[in-house]
C-alpha cells in the first residue's frame, strides 16, 4: 500500500475515531479489572468467618500475620509461665544439689535427660518424684510433680533466679505431710490453686466421683488468647482475600483491646493479676470480672503480697461565702454584704499508687468538688458522702494508666 492509504481498522487521522478507541480501551481496562473483585466478593460463606461461638487455636496461628508481635511475646513472663522440663527451661541446679529444711534434706539431680528431686513425699515417706513442667521463669521458679489422679504438684522448694540458690517458700512455717500446705496436698494443686493464670483456655476436668483431674489446655503458656480471647473467628476473617473481607466489629476478635479505656484495662487484666478466688473455668471473653472472679482485699501484715500499694488523702477545706458583691463608693470601691453569708467544704482527694518493693510512688491522680453547703450540694450525709467518694474515685482512675 502507499503512504496515503488506510488499513482496515485504524483510524487515520481522524480525531473522533481515535476518541472512541481510547474510550474502548479503558472500559476494557474497568472491565478486566472488575471481574477479579466481583469473584473475590462471590465467594462461598463458606469462606467467610465462622458463625456461632469462636474456639481456640492456639498462639502459632497468629504468628504469620503478626511475626514482630509474636517474636517478642517469645521469651516474656507470659511465654515462660509454664513449659516442660528441659535443658533449655530448667533453671535450679540439678546437679546432685541439696537442700535441708527442718530436718528434710532434699537431693536434686538428672537421670537419662529427665530432672528429680527426692524428697519427704506423701505421707511423710522419703521418695523419688520427676520433675514433668517449670512454672514461672523469673524472679523465682517452681516445678511441678505428677501424683495419681491427674494431679500437678508445685514443690515447696523453689529455685532462686537471682542469688542461685534452693530455698523454701514457707522458711519459718513448721508443715507436716497432712497439712494443707504440704506440697502433696490441696493447697500447692496445680490444677485448682495455679493453673488458670499460666496456661490459656484451661479446663480443670474435675471428676467428683473419682476425685480426679484431666486437665486440658490449648496453650500451655500464657497466649495471644489468653487476652484476646478466641481466636478462630479472626483468623478465619485474616484467610479471606484483603479485598473481600467483611466490615466485622474489631475484626472478628472476641475480646478488643484497641484503644482499650483504664477501667476495661482493669477488667482484662485482673483475673490473673490480682487477689481474687475463681468461679468455674474462666473462658477468656467475659467483659465482667465480677462475672468470673471474687476479688479479696489485703489484710493487715500482707502488704508484701501486693504488687501495687493504694493509699489516698482527703482534704476538706471550709471555705466562708459571704455573698459580697462590689459597689463603686465616691473616692474609691468597697465591698458590702448583699444576701446571707454561706460556708461550704471544698474537698481535695488524691489517690497515689505505689511500687510494693521499693514504696516509691509510681503515678498520682486527684480532683477536687464542692461537697456540701449552697444550693446545689446541700449537706449530704455520710451514705449520700460515700456515693460521691466512689464516684470521683472512679473518675480519677479513669485516668490510669497514663497514655502516651
Amino acid at each position: 500500500m502507499s503512504g496515503g492509504e488506510t488499513r482496515r481498522g485504524e483510524s487515520g487521522g481522524d480525531p473522533a475515531l481515535r476518541h472512541w478507541e481510547l474510550a474502548g480501551l479503558l472500559a476494557l481496562a474497568v472491565i478486566v479489572a472488575t471481574v477479579p473483585l466481583s469473584l473475590l466478593r462471590s465467594r462461598p460463606a463458606a469462606e467467610a468467618p465462622e458463625a456461632g461461638r469462636a474456639t481456640f487455636v492456639g498462639s502459632a496461628a497468629c504468628r504469620d500475620c503478626h511475626q514482630q508481635i509474636y517474636d517478642r511475646w517469645q521469651g516474656s513472663d507470659h511465654d515462660l509461665a509454664m513449659a516442660e522440663a528441659t535443658e533449655e527451661s530448667v533453671r535450679g541446679d540439678f546437679d546432685e544439689a541439696e537442700f535441708t529444711h527442718r530436718g528434710v534434706t532434699s537431693r536434686f539431680y538428672r537421670r537419662d535427660g529427665k530432672f528429680y528431686v527426692r524428697t519427704e513425699g506423701p505421707g511423710g515417706e522419703m521418695g523419688e518424684f520427676e520433675i514433668a513442667y517449670t512454672f514461672g521463669f523469673e524472679p523465682l521458679q517452681q516445678y511441678l510433680v505428677p501424683l495419681p489422679g491427674g494431679r500437678l504438684q508445685a514443690l515447696s522448694l523453689a529455685w532462686d533466679v537471682e542469688r542461685e540458690v534452693w530455698f523454701h517458700l514457707y522458711p519459718d512455717q513448721d508443715i507436716p505431710p497432712d497439712d494443707w500446705l504440704h506440697w502433696t496436698l490441696n493447697g500447692q494443686n496445680w490444677n485448682v490453686m495455679c493453673a488458670e493464670c499460666h496456661s490459656t483456655n484451661l479446663k480443670k476436668g474435675y471428676d467428683p466421683a473419682t476425685e480426679s483431674y484431666a486437665t486440658t489446655w490449648s496453650d500451655i503458656d500464657v497466649g495471644c488468647e489468653a487476652c484476646h480471647g478466641p481466636g478462630s473467628r479472626h483468623v478465619a476473617w485474616a484467610k479471606v482475600p484483603p479485598m473481600a473481607r467483611p466490615e466485622l466489629a474489631d475484626a472478628a476478635l472476641a475480646v478488643s483491646t484497641s484503644n482499650i479505656a483504664p477501667d476495661a484495662l482493669v477488667e482484662l487484666c485482673a483475673p490473673c493479676h490480682s487477689r481474687r478466688a475463681e468461679v468455674g473455668d474462666y473462658d477468656h471473653t467475659g467483659p465482667e470480672l465480677l462475672d468470673h472472679m471474687l476479688p479479696s482485699l489485703l489484710r493487715e501484715g500482707e502488704d508484701d503480697a501486693a504488687d501495687l500499694l493504694v493509699s489516698y488523702e482527703a482534704v476538706a477545706v471550709p471555705t466562708l461565702d459571704m455573698g459580697a458583691v462590689r459597689q463603686d463608693l465616691p473616692g474609691g470601691a468597697s465591698w458590702v454584704v448583699d444576701g446571707p453569708m454561706r460556708s461550704y467544704y471544698d474537698g481535695t482527694l488524691v489517690v497515689t499508687l505505689s511500687d510494693a518493693e521499693t514504696g516509691k510512688p509510681i503515678w498520682s491522680g486527684w480532683t477536687t468538688r464542692q461537697l456540701e453547703g449552697d444550693e446545689k450540694h446541700p449537706v449530704v450525709d455520710e451514705e449520700k458522702l460515700e456515693k460521691i467518694v466512689r464516684k470521683v474515685t472512679k473518675k480519677i482512675m479513669t485516668r490510669f494508666p497514663p497514655r502516651k
